[in-house]
């Protein structure tokens, strides 16, 4: 949620882009519990990228059609540093909780 508003912010403040904050933050946020069992990392990447292609939407629909429904089934079409953007968020939202994953626990 907090990456939304700080995405959100910087667009209509400063007009600059950060597909990937609303993703990194996600995975920031479940770092805060050590030793979270392996599916959360899956959960969070999962989020970052249903996060970041919303506040993706909000702020930049297609001129053509401004639902959301037609801005998800053509997510192709957005630019290739976007859509990058938004992987980059979600990988990281992977990421950060795997990292900090305890292996060998019941539910890795």
């Amino acid at each position: 949620m907090a990456g939304y508003f700080i995405f959100v912010w910087l667009v209509t403040t400063f007009g600059a882009y950060g597909f990937a904050i609303p993703g990194v933050l996600v995975g920031l946020g479940a770092t805060l519990r050590f030793g979270a069992p392996g599916w959360v990392a899956a959960i969070c990447g999962v989020f970052g990228l249903c996060f970041g292609i919303f506040a993706t939407w909000k702020t930049a629909p297609f001129i053509v059609d401004g639902s959301f429904g037609y801005f998800v089934t053509h997510l192709h079409r957005l630019p290739l540093f976007q859509s990058g953007l938004l992987v980059l968020g979600a990988g990281v939202a992977f990421w950060l909780p795997w990292r900090r994953r305890t292996p060998g626990k019941p539910g890795d």
